[in-house]
């Protein structure tokens, strides 16, 4: 992904413009979460994970994510660091 080569504004743009333009699709909110997390907007994390979670729980689970969705490492890693809140 855009995110996983390097270029991580980009991405978010993109991301920001996939959620408000299909709200409710749990993985564009839960993918703006993780990669706000890792940019220090942990307001904007927060507010998106929460939208996530309203519809669907099982983006919670890293392993979940990892075999039905196409994550890359860096994308992965903001999530799991968001989910340990470190």
């Amino acid at each position: 992904t855009r995110y996983d080569v390097g270029d991580k504004r980009r991405a978010v743009i993109e991301i920001e413009y996939e959620v408000l333009n299909t709200v409710g699709i749990p993985e564009a909110h839960a993918a703006l979460a993780s990669a706000s997390w890792a940019s220090g907007k942990a307001s904007l994390a927060e507010t998106q994970w929460e939208v996530a979670m309203e519809f669907d729980k099982r983006f919670s689970d890293v392993a979940w994510v990892k075999k039905n969705y196409h994550w890359g490492p860096e994308l992965m890693g903001a999530l799991e660091s968001f989910l340990n809140l470190s």
